[in-house]
């Protein structure tokens, strides 16, 4: 079975746990193409899990495409998270898509994925897509919690993470923290580039957050590759705890990171202490 949205636009959407659509329970395929979703909003009034996706929702094992699309002005309200996409517990692969000036108020501006104890963790794969003025407390324009995600060539420009009174809050473009996917980090050079989370050729400048990590934040996760990436001009503010690109920590064997080919240049905070520095 294999569905198509194509050609849509979907604006001013608006519902108490989803918003413009939910993907639930597919039995095969579906594939969303040139659509436009602007302003939707989703809510969580009874702050209940599992619910965000101003414009897109994905759970039960769901397998959806996404490509070439337009994302801006979404939003994730109350304790929702994933200001325009959430993918629970199914396989996502963007392509070539624009998002823009998202909003969640917890988690992931732009994207937040996620799975339920006994869920299938979820997989992710975005290809050459942009991330521009996103905004949300934790992970401006992405929030990973559980699953594999990896980012190829993907352009993160002016996203924000606003929190900063919590130390598990911060990457003003990605955050994944507390992710217990089991993925060994390989040598990238070896074609053996594995990690829970992997970004490959990506751009990330002038990224921002109040909280820990400028640009990412990784906090007791599975394996995180950083291969042939370009950083420039990501900062911490005054309270961030952590670097003006990368804040990392966690067990040792269980948080491995794996940085190779990549150039970072003008990343700073303006944190002034032991506890913060450039990148």
């Amino acid at each position: 079975k294999y569905s198509c949205s194509s050609n849509c636009t979907f604006t001013g959407i608006k519902g108490e746990y989803y918003g413009a659509i939910d993907l639930n329970n597919a039995a095969g395929k579906m594939k969303i193409e040139n659509c436009t979703f602007e302003g939707n909003e989703a809510k969580n009034a009874e702050s209940k899990t599992r619910r965000g996706g101003a414009a897109l929702f994905i759970e039960n094992a769901a397998d959806c495409t996404v490509d070439n699309c337009t994302f801006t002005n979404n939003k994730a309200s109350g304790t929702a998270f994933g200001g325009a996409v959430v993918l629970d517990n199914g396989n996502l692969l963007m392509i070539n898509n624009v998002f823009e000036n998202n909003e969640s108020a917890s988690y992931g501006g732009a994207f937040g994925m996620s799975a339920q104890k006994g869920d299938v963790a979820p997989v992710a794969i975005i290809r050459d897509c942009q991330f521009t003025s996103n905004t949300a407390a934790n992970g401006g324009a992405i929030n990973q919690f559980k699953g594999t995600l990896t980012c190829e060539g993907c352009t993160f420009t002016s996203n924000e993470s606003t929190r900063s009174d919590s130390k598990n809050f911060g990457g003003g473009a990605i955050s994944t923290f507390y992710n217990s996917t089991n993925a060994k980090v390989g040598d990238p050079s070896l074609g053996d580039a594995t990690g829970a989370t992997a970004l490959k050729n990506c751009i990330f400048v002038g990224n921002h957050a109040y909280g820990r990590g400028g640009c990412i934040h990784q906090l007791n996760t599975g394996g995180f590759v950083i291969d042939g990436c370009y950083f420039k001009e990501n900062y911490g503010s005054d309270n961030t705890n952590g670097g003006g690109v990368i804040f990392h920590a966690g067990k040792t064997g269980t948080c491995d990171l794996y940085i190779s080919n990549s150039h970072f240049e003008g990343n700073y905070t303006l944190r002034n202490d032991a506890n913060a520095s450039g990148s």
